[in-house]
């Protein structure tokens, strides 16, 4: 087992998956929640959470834990899908390859990668079947529940101000800046284009080679 925090004040990597109930006890703890607090100390509510993706759930020792913590906690829960499952796939290509998921510096941080044709089809199989076990727990556990389209929050600004209300009941203007973390086109970002190409164009996957 890991350390809880660390001389940062920050949940070691993989805490999160080792031991979830340990992490949330961290999360709402005195330790955690003062870096949620206003600066100028003013009453404010306070929101603390965590993101995790449906392979790492079901990477868990106990994927049943998870869900019975968050019902425990009665935690809310944000479920973000992306329409555009090609550009899902490579940006988890991206990702992997840049071992930077999450974009908080603002600078961009694209770099263009190989997608095997083999594995297209698999991986897009893999998206569709984390969407549906998302959806289905969260429904078969009673958890209250967001659906998001990735789309729409990067589209409009007024979208993530309408997420924070539904978490928090109050209505705050957004005062940071929502960034994409890869904004070219799949063309710019994928080496073998073509080839990519004739294989989405097989799987009639050719609909989502759209930019938007």
């Amino acid at each position: 087992m890991q350390p809880v925090s660390d001389d940062k004040g920050l949940i070691p990597r993989g805490i999160v998956y080792q031991n979830l109930p340990l992490a949330l006890d961290w999360l709402f703890s005195k330790k955690g929640l003062p870096k949620f607090i206003h600066a100028n100390d003013k009453p404010a509510t306070l929101i603390a959470g965590f993101k995790i993706m449906a392979h790492q759930i079901l990477a868990l020792r106990d994927p049943k834990q998870f869900w019975k913590e968050l019902v425990r906690r009665n935690v809310t829960t944000i479920t973000i899908h992306r329409y555009n499952i090609l550009k899902q796939l490579v940006s988890d290509l991206i990702a992997s390859k840049t071992g930077r998921p999450v974009n908080y510096g603002g600078n961009h941080k694209t770099t263009k990668v190989n997608v095997p044709p083999s594995t297209i089809a698999p991986r897009i199989k893999e998206i569709i079947d984390d969407r549906n076990y998302l959806v289905k727990q969260v429904a078969d556990y009673g958890i209250r529940n967001n659906l998001v389209l990735y789309e729409d929050l990067i589209s409009s600004d007024e979208k993530v101000v309408d997420l924070f209300e539904w978490v928090c009941g109050e209505r705050h203007p957004l005062k940071t800046k929502t960034i994409r973390q890869n904004p070219e086109s799949l063309k710019e970002r994928v080496i073998n284009y073509d080839e990519f190409l004739k294989t989405c164009n097989r799987l009639h996957l050719t609909a989502f080679l759209k930019d938007k």
